[in-house]
């Protein structure tokens, strides 16, 4: 439950609240479970509050400052957090669908399995972060910057990476399927296990790449560079990889029938056990 006297000041507006923090500075705000649907705490200073199973449905929050925020099992659903700070919020099964958070700070926190369905994450930090097994379907993470964040098992059918930095991000067993990656940068991605089935991934940046056991049929990574990634055992069948740089890619022991080779730069890359039945160079 949440203490009653930080209700009491949240709830009394901006100078009020701005004036209880300063005055108690060591003072954690306690509101728990509170209801703040539908409140205007633009610009709010709620630094290290306990929000934990807090209900924030539509709440107005953009530039405010919810650093180290506890947002446990918190419900923002169309909430506007739009270049608000979330540095190491913790957001385990904290529900955000269709919840705007452009160019939001979310560097280095932890969103385990929440629900952030139809989000818009466009320009947003999440440098860092950890979004394990979190459904993020149709979200907008264009020019998002994504480097060495965590999204294991996360599912992103259909959402818009275009642009965005995932350069060392873990993507193991994600579910990626009809994604949008029009020149995302993805240098030394782990994509081993994921599925990118009817992506679109035109002018990306695979360098170096994990892509063993990929499931990625019809997949458009035409005019990519993708040199020296391994692709061992993927499935890649009716893939394009028309004018793709792949020197020294290993493409060992995958299925590539039919897949479109034409115009490619394939020098030094690896086709040994591979199913080629189709397929065009």
């Amino acid at each position: 439950m949440a203490d009653p006297e930080h209700l009491h000041y949240l709830r009394k507006g901006a100078i009020a609240w701005q004036y209880w923090r300063r005055q108690h500075p060591q003072t954690r705000p306690d509101l728990r479970g509170a209801l703040l649907t539908h409140l205007n705490l633009q610009r709010y200073d709620l630094s290290g509050a306990n929000l934990q199973g807090a209900n924030l449905t539509a709440v107005r929050l953009s530039k405010g400052n919810l650093k180290g925020c506890d947002l446990r099992g918190a419900i923002l659903e169309r909430g506007q957090l739009n270049q608000t700070v979330l540095v190491e919020a913790q957001l385990d099964q904290a529900q955000l669908q269709g919840c705007s958070l452009r160019q939001a700070d979310l560097r280095n926190a932890i969103a385990t399995g929440g629900d952030w369905e139809g989000c818009v994450l466009q320009e947003a930090d999440l440098r860092g972060a950890s979004f394990a097994r979190v459904n993020l379907k149709g979200a907008n993470l264009r020019e998002a910057d994504l480097h060495r964040t965590r999204l294991t098992q996360a599912h992103l059918e259909g959402a818009d990476l275009s642009g965005a930095n995932l350069a060392h991000a873990n993507l193991a067993a994600a579910e990626l399927r009809e994604a949008i990656l029009v020149g995302t940068h993805l240098y030394e991605v782990n994509f081993e296990g994921a599925n990118l089935s009817g992506a679109c991934c035109p002018k990306t940046y695979l360098f170096d790449a994990n892509l063993r056991g990929l499931i990625a049929q019809a997949v458009d990574f035409s005019w990519s560079t993708l040199g020296k990634s391994n692709f061992a055992g993927a499935d890649l069948r009716q893939a394009i990889f028309k004018g793709a740089r792949c020197h020294g890619t290993n493409f060992q022991d995958c299925h590539l029938q039919g897949a479109n080779f034409s115009q490619a730069e394939v020098e030094m890359a690896r086709f040994k056990g591979s199913a080629l039945a189709g397929s065009t160079f």
